[in-house]
């Protein structure tokens, strides 16, 4: 997401690079943030000391991580764009959760694309994230910092809304069909998911080791990486879900790269009662 129209002031930029990391934002032309290029170096053979993690600086770095880090970055803004345009476009003026909204890329990008109501949450607090883009925007996205519980297999509270979006959060969760039917119950009319997936019609779950990003979550709880389901179980689900008509988003060109996506078989989602 481009911010360089609103002009913002050295002070609002430093404002927005304290609070914005992870995902592709653009505050001016020295300063953007986001973890593409971290995926993308990682992908091709391990991080060196000098990639940074999510927010970069022009005046500061090398000319050419500066390339990459913007190209990266532009191509992953680029496909979070295309999945809301894909999501208004089949539930226009909707009400939009975001089950792992971070910065709130998404819940901003709804409520511009005429969303009526646009709430994320997250266990982490991005609270400031999502008021520093309101405030910058004119938007009025909504964040609740809660989790989900996979002891419980809910967000407590959480209502229902006409699409729920889960980007890139099922394979940091233990318990993948409870968390599914979870997405299901909380969606009227549409699921969006971006997730990796095994590519077999048979019915499978998947874990790597265990603890990898929290090493206080206990068994059976502790399975925070590459959990995923295979696609002849993913679809059966969201058939059992209701979700009559799935629609694939084919790749495009200005996406990231295939070759990263192909990885873990990510694919974009867009799931219709």
């Amino acid at each position: 997401m481009d911010l360089r129209k609103y002009r913002l002031s050295e002070t609002r930029v430093r404002e927005g690079a304290g609070c914005l990391n992870y995902q592709p934002f653009v505050l001016s032309d020295d300063v953007c943030t986001g973890v593409a290029y971290s995926w993308i170096s990682t992908a091709d053979g391990g991080r060196s000391q000098n990639v940074p993690d999510f927010v970069l600086d022009r005046r500061t770095c090398d000319g050419r991580l500066w390339e990459r880090f913007w190209d990266a970055n532009r191509r992953l803004a680029a496909m979070y764009d295309d999945f809301v345009d894909a999501i208004a476009q089949h539930v226009p003026r909707g009400t939009m959760l975001d089950v792992a909204c971070n910065n709130g890329y998404f819940l901003i990008r709804g409520a511009q694309r005429g969303m009526s109501e646009c709430v994320g949450y997250d266990q982490g607090d991005y609270s400031r994230s999502v008021a520093f883009l309101n405030s910058v925007l004119g938007t009025k996205a909504q964040f609740h910092h809660a989790a989900y519980d996979s002891w419980k297999h809910e967000i407590a509270g959480c209502g229902k809304y006409d699409v729920v979006i889960a980007s890139n959060i099922m394979q940091h969760i233990s318990d993948p069909l409870y968390f599914l039917n979870f997405l299901g119950s909380r969606a009227r009319k549409a699921l969006f998911l971006f997730t990796g997936m095994g590519e077999t019609d048979q019915y499978l779950v998947y874990y790597s080791a265990p603890n990898r990003f929290y090493k206080d979550r206990p068994f059976p709880i502790g399975f925070d990486n590459d959990v995923g389901l295979s696609r002849g179980l993913l679809w059966e689900s969201l058939k059992q879900l209701g979700f009559s008509h799935i629609i694939e988003l084919p790749y495009r060109e200005t996406w990231l790269p295939r070759s990263f996506l192909n990885l873990g078989c990510q694919k974009a989602l867009l799931c219709l009662r």
